[in-house]
C-alpha cells in the first residue's frame, strides 16, 4: 500500500505561477510558444502593443510589450529564462514568481 501512495506522490507535479514581462522586436507569440514547449500554460495575457523604447536595445528603437501570467513547473523556470535569453526576437524579459 505504501508503495502505491509513494508512486502517486512522485507523479504530482509542482506547478507554480509566474509573471512574465517581455519586450519583443516584432509582434508574435514567442513567449507562449516557449511556455507551452516546457509543458506550462498561459493563464492571462495582456499585450500593450508597439511602444517606443527609452533607449536603443540591440539597435531597436521600438518594441512590442506583453505581460503574461504563466503556470510552470519549478524545475523548468531556469530553462525558460535561458530560452528567452537566446531568442533573437526578445529584447528584454522579466520573470518573477507571482504573489497570488
Amino acid at each position: 500500500m505504501w508503495l502505491n501512495l509513494k508512486s502517486a506522490v512522485d507523479t504530482i507535479v509542482d506547478m507554480r505561477k509566474y509573471d512574465l514581462a517581455v519586450v519583443l522586436t516584432e509582434e508574435g507569440e514567442t513567449a507562449p510558444k516557449l511556455v507551452n514547449q516546457l509543458k506550462g500554460k498561459i493563464i492571462t495575457k495582456k499585450i500593450l502593443g508597439l511602444k517606443p523604447l527609452a533607449y536603443r536595445i540591440k539597435q531597436a528603437v521600438k518594441g512590442w510589450y506583453a505581460f503574461y501570467q504563466a503556470e510552470l513547473e519549478a524545475s523548468t523556470v531556469k530553462e525558460l529564462a535561458k530560452l528567452l535569453e537566446t531568442d533573437t526576437h526578445v529584447l528584454r524579459f522579466l520573470l518573477i514568481k507571482s504573489q497570488a
